[in-house]
């Protein structure tokens, strides 16, 4: 090996190279679809079988985790009983605080809850 040199770089310290990947819970959710795709890998379930739970497309899932679109206030049931807790928990001062508490919970929309009590949607 004449003309070659060999430089050894710090022979005495052993060195890997890593690079710190976040891990898909380690963060704090703030949208249901984020919510959504923490809980996901928890109950080692695919996008495709949440879908099934909500009778909607993988790709519906996928958008709501990636913030694309998000789910209807008639998914808000069906996704709390998911997630095993209310990730908006209502805090309601007012009565119609509490009236938009209630149908988040039921999952009615404006319109839907009117029709059940029988009054104007616009009231």
């Amino acid at each position: 090996m004449e003309g070659q040199r060999r430089v050894a770089f710090l022979p005495f310290v052993s060195t890997s190279l890593k690079s710190l990947i976040p891990k898909p819970y380690e963060f704090q959710p703030k949208t249901l679809g984020e919510h959504t795709r923490k809980r996901r890998p928890f109950l080692s379930m695919s996008q495709a079988e949440v879908a099934s739970l909500f009778s909607r497309t993988s790709f519906t899932i996928g958008n709501w985790e990636n913030g694309i679109t998000k789910p209807g206030i008639h998914h808000v049931p069906t996704l709390i009983k998911f997630l095993g807790y209310d990730p908006k928990p209502p805090n309601p001062k007012s009565i119609a605080e509490r009236l938009a508490a209630k149908r988040r919970e039921l999952g009615l929309t404006q319109r839907a809850a009117a029709r059940k009590l029988g009054v104007d949607p616009s009231t």
